[in-house]
């Protein structure tokens, strides 16, 4: 086994600072952080290779994250999706003990809602109504990406990561606490975790929010024939140019910011199909409540025996 890997991953779901959080480190002087996200150990989820820049393989990968002249340096990747995906878990497995992992929450009724809005925007959902999305489940059997309630559980999912890491080699940040209350402290701690030297920055902004659009489904649209002409062209052999015009009709078709809002009913609605999960969360984290107000709290829930720990 090669001893080329990274330091570190961001894992977690979608809108959960892991961008914000992984610019802040990459202007660390002690870092080598090339790409955010690759994507490519989570290819039961996503297969990234047929993407413009996807890493074809595994050499790909290490030489791309961690080259030569990164030696010296602490290196990562931020692919959130990680968490949920089974490959990225068994990839991970033989270097525990070894990486550290930055685990990034927030309230999976927020958290679903989210997804569904990304994979409007990337083209992955053609439903534009997120009740029609949520009632109807996956939009293709075995589709995991456009399933809403395996988006807002991450709980189960966070169950088989403390159980196969060390818990001292674990970091997990809420949105709603960390990362929004106070970014500073987040990032600092993050540091510290990681065996950086403290290195405060000016200004802590939000990277990447999010965007609306006049129209999902132009939108959608404008995302499926880019997809489609990048596999064409990677089908010939010719290496994929930028889509000038595509670009533009996104600046064109777009609005921000953006926010996301459904009916208290259906807000409820999923809240309940999503609640045991939230508890498993909190016992996780052996706190008797997380900061979603969409759940009731109002009775503790035994601990959980974590293994790794």
């Amino acid at each position: 086994m090669s001893d080329r890997f990274p330091d570190f991953f961001l894992i977690g779901a979608p809108k959960c600072g892991t961008t914000s959080l992984f610019s802040w480190l990459q202007k660390h002087s002690d870092t080598y952080l090339p790409v955010k996200e690759p994507g490519f150990l989570s290819l039961d989820l996503l297969d990234v290779r047929a993407h413009p820049e996807g890493l074809q393989d595994e050499a790909a990968y290490l030489a791309r994250l961690c080259p030569p002249e990164a030696a010296d340096k602490l290196t990562g990747e931020s692919t959130p999706k990680y968490l949920y995906s089974d490959a990225a878990l068994a990839a991970l497995l033989p270097h525990a003990g070894r990486v550290k992992l930055i685990v990034m929450l927030r309230n999976p009724v927020d958290l679903a809602i989210a997804m569904h809005a990304q994979n409007l925007r990337q083209g992955r959902e053609r439903e534009p109504d997120f009740a029609r999305a949520w009632a109807r489940g996956a939009a293709s059997p075995g589709d995991a990406l456009t399933d809403y309630r395996f988006w807002g559980q991450p709980g189960a999912r966070l169950e088989r990561w403390m159980a196969a890491f060390p818990r001292a080699d674990m970091r997990v940040l809420i949105l709603e606490e960390e990362m929004r209350q106070d970014p500073a402290g987040a990032h600092a701690g993050t540091l510290e975790f990681l065996g950086l030297t403290p290195q405060p920055l000016e200004h802590y902004g939000v990277e990447n929010p999010r965007r609306s659009y006049r129209s999902p489904r132009l939108q959608g649209a404008s995302r499926r024939a880019r997809r489609s002409a990048y596999g064409l062209l990677a089908r010939l052999g010719v290496k994929p140019q930028g889509t000038g015009i595509l670009n533009l009709f996104d600046r064109l078709n777009g609005n921000r910011p953006a926010r996301t809002g459904i009916s208290a009913a259906l807000r409820a609605e999923v809240a309940g199909a999503l609640t045991e999960d939230a508890r498993r969360i909190a016992r996780l984290l052996e706190r008797d409540r997380m900061p979603w107000n969409d759940f009731n709290w109002d009775h503790p829930q035994p601990r959980a025996k974590v293994h790794g720990a």
